[in-house]
């Protein structure tokens, strides 16, 4: 196809000479055939044509311009004569034609160097050592150079117009569409692979594929495959992988028959060799395990210390060579050698077995240390991949290189979203600053290792906070320095602390400004640990003085023996009432609950307390039992005021009766023989009834004193008893009938004498005046 482009390129390239002269022609015969006028719009034309043919748009516009101009400077000389205007015509002729000969040429001469630079890159392209393809993005040859087809045993006319797969293993297709795909789709950036191809009679060949994807001038993509034939490469590669696997088996025996010629039956030789065990210094077998030195027998059959002499004539085996297999100095094993014939020593050979027997212990040591590595590399990948901590290896720049599965899962990042990327990256702002100093000083060698909390954003913009861990590793004979870092998800911790430190400080408000008092103190030193404002204020001390100062020393000295027993006996939740002394000396009452905080692992028990101060409520319940008393006085008093005739007539009455016994006694005494028995009696009811009087007296005199409550456990059938006897007078008087059915052997009860009475008296009295207007019916 690019052969027949060519071809027709430069057949219209040999036919512009031609066909420019012929124009010319016709314009000349036109000029004299024709009038002047014709003649040059014919030429002016013709110049306007062959611009727009071999000039680009700005030589086109000035050729025109030019054109124009000539001809208005035609139309303005109507005076010249006939020879000045054929002279006229003529110059104007000569004008176009070396003007049109001068494009003619010029664009001639570019296309000669075109054509030039073209057959040049041709060439190249023809005759590269190297296969060139170049492939539509669906995968359809465009062309394809002589060198790349003849390669895979095709014409470069059988693969133009072809899928380019077809060239490809059937199971390396999809991976070269995918390929193709990427070239596409990242215009102008080369690509590299290794792959297989089939060539036209079926043979397989390697080949390293470099593609790219250009755009044309048409604005349509291609892909330009070069391909490098490396068959031999991988054919070798492979020889030595072969080379490798068998020595490895070679070496992984212990008595077997590697080899040996045909016709040669040794299968009873074999089998003594396998089951014979030897000993080291044992034979000649185990003398060589020992000394680690080999032996030369030049007839094996007829050694007294070759063990197996009849099984080898047997077998017909004569000539015998045993060297070990060393590793460094210690032989691991030995190689025998047998020929059918007796064979004389020679040096050379023994040197020679002996430096493979070396070469095969060495490989055997390289082999077991690759064990061991790779041993090694895979626990520690294992443990790389499967530790629940986050860990990464990066450059001493903080390009990760390394992430494991726990650190994807910190960062909710893939590994390919993290490897590549600088730490700093991943920094939050105010963090790369810090970052950056730290990588700079491992680079500087000032820093080895460095442990650090931080907080990152997940991809999902969620915060988790790391502790990170990262050690310098030095360098080694393979390897340079690198970084290594754990990273902790500390986030439940820190926000566990947050919270925590908020709870703190809840509670912290909370204590400084509680209205009411709050204090702690240790259970062995009984002494203030805190206090808060209240409490200070409360007691006029400041936190650190009553940090000197424990709970009983700030006690009422009244209440201290109450306080001292509760302590020891390790009172607490229990609501307590006591009185404080201020350290001005003023008391105060205060409701106090105590608790204990248990011990936690960090802290040891503690005893709090909370104190209300109830100093102003405990005034004011003073002040308002004083009222009531005094009011309650009052009461008893106007009572009393209103029971003056009873009163009156109580006391009278044991005043009449005492006086009434002394005028007897008197009269008992006066008699001639003074009858002593009846003074005694006389006296006795004197006596009776004065103390009667003074009982009645007591009674009143107690029931309008001014005295606080007191409780005290009374007789309540003796308390009604005294009321009952103040009240007779005023209830006879009023012709009421008073009723005491009291029950016998009743407990004492808890109460205030004087108040208990009232309430009686209260009742007794307010009952004789509601019912002293009744008088026509029982009372």
């Amino acid at each position: 196809m690019m052969h027949r482009a060519l071809s027709s390129r430069r057949f219209l390239s040999a036919l512009l000479p031609a066909a420019t002269a012929a124009l010319a022609a016709a314009i000349f015969v036109a000029e004299l055939m024709t009038s002047e006028k014709l003649t040059a719009a014919l030429f002016y034309a013709l110049v306007v044509l062959l611009a727009a043919r071999f000039c680009n748009a700005r030589t086109v516009l000035s050729v025109g311009v030019g054109c124009v101009g000539l001809t208005v400077l035609a139309n303005v000389l109507p005076t010249f004569g006939g020879a000045e205007i054929s002279g006229l015509k003529t110059t104007i002729g000569a004008t176009v034609i070396g003007l049109t000969t001068f494009l003619a040429f010029d664009r001639k001469r570019a296309e000669h160097a075109l054509r030039e630079s073209e057959e040049q890159w041709r060439e190249v392209f023809e005759h590269n050592p190297v296969m060139y393809f170049m492939v539509s993005p669906i995968g359809t040859v465009l062309s394809v150079n002589g060198f790349g087809a003849a390669q895979l045993g095709f014409a470069a006319a059988e693969l133009v117009g072809q899928s380019v797969l077809n060239v490809f293993f059937e199971e390396d297709r999809e991976l070269v569409k995918a390929q193709l795909a990427i070239c596409v789709e990242e215009l102008g950036r080369s690509h590299n692979w290794e792959i297989r191809k089939i060539r036209k009679d079926g043979r397989v060949i390697w080949v390293s594929e470099n593609a790219k994807a250009v755009r044309r001038a048409g604005n349509d993509a291609i892909v330009l495959i070069a391909c490098e034939d490396i068959t031999e490469r991988r054919r070798d590669e492979q020889r030595r992988a072969a080379q490798h696997a068998a020595t490895r088996t070679g070496a992984s025996l212990q008595c077997d028959c590697l080899w040996h010629a045909p016709g040669i039956e040794i299968a009873e030789f074999d089998a003594a060799s396998q089951e014979r065990s030897f000993t080291a210094g044992e034979g000649r077998v185990g003398q060589v395990w020992r000394s680690a030195k080999p032996i030369w027998m030049v007839d094996a059959t007829t050694e007294p210390q070759f063990l197996r002499a009849s099984a080898a004539a047997k077998a017909g085996l004569h000539g015998a060579v045993i060297f070990p297999i060393l590793l460094d100095t210690e032989a691991l094993g030995v190689i025998e050698l047998f020929s059918r014939a007796p064979r004389e020593p020679d040096p050379k050979q023994l040197a020679t077995l002996s430096a493979i027997g070396s070469q095969i212990g060495q490989y055997i040591k390289r082999q077991r240390a690759e064990v061991a590595v790779r041993a090694s590399e895979e626990r520690w990948r294992r443990l790389f991949e499967t530790s629940a901590a986050g860990m990464a290896l990066t450059r001493l720049d903080g390009v990760f290189t390394a992430a494991n599965p726990a650190l994807q899962r910190m960062f909710g990042r893939t590994e390919e979203e993290i490897v590549g990327r600088s730490a700093l990256e991943l920094n939050l702002e105010d963090e790369r600053a810090g970052t950056a100093e730290a990588l700079a000083k491992f680079r500087s060698g000032l820093l080895t290792e460095r442990q650090t909390e931080k907080k990152y954003l997940r991809k999902d913009g969620t915060p988790v906070w790391l502790n990170i861990t990262t050690t310098l590793v030095p360098a080694t004979e393979t390897a340079a320095c690198f970084l290594q870092a754990i990273y902790m998800d500390v986030t439940e911790r820190v926000q566990f602390e947050a919270a925590l430190r908020a709870s703190e400080e809840r509670w912290r408000c909370m204590f400084e400004i509680a209205p009411v008092g709050i204090v702690t103190f240790d259970f062995e030193r009984r002494k203030y640990l805190t206090a808060n404002e209240s409490f200070q204020r409360m007691t006029g001390y400041t936190e650190a003085e009553l940090r000197n100062l424990t709970p009983l020393e700030l006690t009422h000295e009244d209440d201290r023996a109450a306080m001292q027993e509760r302590i020891d006996g390790g009172t607490v939740g229990v609501l307590q009432r006591k009185r404080y002394r201020r350290k001005d000396g003023e008391v105060v009452w205060a409701d106090v609950t105590s608790f204990v905080i248990p011990a936690t692992d960090s802290t040891p028990a503690f005893r709090g307390a909370v104190i209300v101060d109830i100093t102003d409520r405990k005034r004011a319940e003073e002040a308002l039992q004083q009222a009531q008393a005094d009011l309650a006085r009052l009461n008893r008093v106007m009572l009393l005021g209103e029971m003056t005739a009873s009163i009156a007539h109580e006391v009278n009455q044991p005043i009449a009766a005492t006086v009434t016994n002394a005028h007897a006694g008197l009269r008992w005494l006066g008699a001639r023989s003074p009858d002593l028995e009846e003074v005694r009696q006389a006296l006795g009811r004197i006596v009776r009834d004065g103390s009667r009087a003074g009982e009645v007296i007591g009674r009143i005199r107690a029931h309008v004193k001014r005295m606080p409550p007191r409780r005290e456990l009374l007789d309540i059938n003796e308390a009604i008893r005294e009321v009952i006897a103040l009240t007779q007078t005023e209830v006879q008087r009023n012709g009421v009938r008073l009723q005491t059915p009291l029950g016998d052997d009743l407990p004492f009860v808890p109460a205030d004498r004087v108040q208990l009475q009232q309430v009686i008296m209260n009742l007794v009295v307010n009952a004789v005046e509601a019912m002293s207007a009744i008088g026509d019916r029982s009372r």
